[in-house]
């Protein structure tokens, strides 16, 4: 009898101790980001809320994405989390009262993607890049809190199979009118809640340039507009004499504004800290990194689950000519998209087509980090660069 009570003891200890560390598979935000802090509250292991093995399958299912790769990345991001942590640990973000929990939609084609937001006591902490299954939500690649830069992603994991993973790095040059002989040049980091805006200074006067149509910078106060203005086509640069923040400013338009510029007489503008450059003809980006290949991201206006009106975003690479694709889809006939992007290299683009180790849509960063070294080496001084 003693022995049929201590086994059922164990029974109980164990469902118990099961219960305290595997997350409940639920489709609600709130729950899933109350329990995620929860966990991280407690100091335990944030990798349980990534993707498990079904969850894979249904990413692999919809992005065209194969199961070893997104197997790597799982791993990948298991190590930044465990980064995250110990930089939110330092912050003292755990412990506190969770108030309330919203998601910022992220713009993605084929699967349910957003920001889940934690209001817990005076912290913030969002948990970047999750994804919602048929299943559950499940964690994205970081953590952080709100304000601060995304961070940085530098660690490379190198498979079995031969494969390096290297993901985008995070914006960390600061920005120079002078022009500089090579690419693969980064903007700085952002200064809003999602790292590239500032909702408080919008429709303010700031300090910025433009390049015009020879290369040239100009110098000039640029009114910093909303996503929607800055990233449209139609929509003109405001220039004024004083920005908001210097002596003699005034609120009096009549005696600050100049004029307005068309942005077809520009090839990129910059204003709050960020270059905006054109891509595609119908839309300006902020630039994330330069080369004969950008990369840039696309701010737009999106619901939260509470209802309110919050911020997405969709990167993208994209050369000079006019070529681009979104990253979100790059997945879906990555070798024929990139190896056309390419294509005027031909040692490289035959690699990306051979799906040789290496070339694969996990390494696009790679590719494109050799592709624009190529390009500067080909045609020196070609492009007009704006980061150091």
């Amino acid at each position: 009898m003693k022995l049929i009570y201590f086994n059922l003891f164990l029974l109980v200890f164990n469902l118990f101790t099961i219960a305290q560390v595997k997350p409940d598979k639920t489709f609600d935000h709130e729950k899933f980001g109350k329990k995620v802090y929860g966990n991280f509250s407690a100091g335990m292991d944030q990798g349980i809320f990534l993707p498990d093995d079904k969850a894979l399958e249904y990413i692999s299912a919809r992005t065209g994405r194969t199961i070893d790769e997104l197997k790597a990345e799982r791993e990948l991001n298991k190590q930044y989390l465990s980064d995250d942590k110990i930089a939110l640990q330092k912050e003292n973000a755990g412990g506190k009262m969770v108030l309330k929990v919203e998601v910022v939609k992220v713009d993605h084609p084929k699967l349910t993607m957003g920001n889940i937001i934690i209001y817990a006591g005076d912290k913030k902490m969002v948990l970047g890049n999750c994804i919602q299954t048929d299943m559950t939500w499940v964690l994205g690649n970081y953590m952080m809190l709100d304000g601060s830069s995304i961070p940085v992603r530098t660690k490379q994991i190198t498979k079995e199979e031969g494969n390096t993973i290297k993901p985008v790095a995070t914006a960390t040059a600061e920005p120079s009118k002078e022009k500089v002989k090579y690419s693969n040049n980064t903007s700085p980091s952002g200064t809003s809640g999602n790292n590239f805006i500032n909702e408080k200074l919008f429709d303010k006067p700031m300090r910025g340039y433009y390049m015009d149509l020879n290369g040239k910078i100009v110098d000039a106060v640029i009114k910093y507009q909303s996503p929607e203005m800055m990233n449209s086509p139609k929509s003109t640069l405001l220039i004024y004499k004083t920005a908001y923040n210097e002596p003699g400013f005034t609120e009096d338009e009549s005696n600050n504004f100049v004029a307005a510029k068309l942005k077809q007489e520009v090839l990129v503008f910059f204003v709050n800290g960020h270059v905006y450059v054109p891509v595609d003809g119908d839309k300006w980006c902020i630039l994330l990194k330069e080369g004969a290949i950008r990369q840039s991201v696309y701010i737009f206006k999106s619901q939260t689950g509470s209802g309110k009106t919050g911020f997405g975003e969709s990167q993208f690479i994209h050369k000079h000519a006019g070529k681009s694709m979104a990253v979100a889809t790059m997945g879906l006939g990555f070798k024929g998209n990139m190896a056309n992007m390419v294509e005027d290299n031909k040692e490289l683009a035959t690699k990306i087509e051979n799906k040789e180790e290496g070339y694969k849509f996990l390494q696009y960063t790679k590719i494109i980090g050799e592709y624009n070294a190529w390009f500067d080496k080909q045609y020196p001084n070609k492009l007009n660069y704006i980061y150091k």
